[in-house]
């Protein structure tokens, strides 16, 4: 018996490295596609008919993309969701409310790109994990931002996308579970979130998700923020500013038709 196992387990070896290799290539292949595959494409147009009233942003540092959404409009009051008291400074009519959804550990154990360790990426990318939403309190559109895409919906799709959003909080007793003094600065925290987060699920694809579900012309799927983007009104230079440039003003936002 042990000479048998002795006789195969090379050959054996050898598979499991052949079949890690082919879904790591597949993965990338599939995350240099998959995102140039449109969906929506025809329900909501540039010229399509419907009526679209609200606007918000989608924000990304070229790596992790955000929600930006206005903490009170006609029609979603995030007061009523959230605490104001967990946040810090003023909130009046121009103040926004971000949201990010991913790995917790990714998330709240890196600050910086120096606290990166391969563990952590290991674990976000390939163990379905816990995940986390982020949000931040910001007094501005923060046209700061890399990228930056202003989005349009009725006012029934944008109450739609708030649910969504709403809907990954972790509740109790109606409420989101905060991790209380785990932000990066005064103006953000961390709350406990539903779903897992893994190489299929990330934090771009979360946004994208949410996008198609109100019928927004997003990628079939996108693990990478860039998918997020290449379906804007001008996306001719997309990977020339993901790679070599930064946004210096709002003369270089981008609009995502949706």
């Amino acid at each position: 018996m042990l000479t048998v196992l002795a006789h195969f387990f090379p050959q054996l070896t050898i598979g499991i490295i052949f079949l890690i290799v082919f879904i790591f290539l597949a993965y990338i292949l599939s995350s240099l596609v998959l995102p140039f595959i449109p969906t929506n494409k025809k329900k909501y147009s540039v010229n399509s008919i419907v009526q679209k009233n609200i606007a918000f942003y989608i924000k990304s540092n070229g790596i992790h993309t955000d929600f930006a959404l206005r903490l009170k409009s006609e029609v979603y009051d995030w007061t009523e969701v959230l605490d104001m008291n967990d946040f810090d400074g003023i909130k009046n009519e121009n103040t926004f409310i971000t949201f990010g959804w991913g790995d917790k550990g990714f998330y709240m154990g890196i600050s910086k790109w120096s606290d990166l360790t391969l563990k952590i990426a290991f674990d976000a990318l390939c163990m379905p994990s816990q995940s986390v939403m982020h949000v931040n309190v910001i007094q501005k559109v923060p046209f700061e931002e890399k990228f930056l895409s202003t989005i349009k919906l009725s006012f029934e799709n944008y109450k739609g996308l708030c649910e969504y959003i709403t809907s990954y909080f972790k509740l109790e007793n109606q409420r989101p579970i905060i991790l209380s003094k785990q932000g990066y600065e005064e103006n953000d925290n961390f709350y406990e979130a539903n779903k897992k987060y893994h190489a299929f699920n990330t934090c771009n694809q979360w946004v994208n998700e949410g996008l198609k579900s109100e019928g927004v012309a997003t990628p079939f799927w996108t693990a990478a923020a860039f998918g997020l983007f290449i379906h804007t009104n001008h996306s001719d230079n997309i990977f020339n500013k993901l790679f070599f440039q930064r946004n210096k003003s709002s003369n270089n936002l981008r609009h995502l038709s949706s």
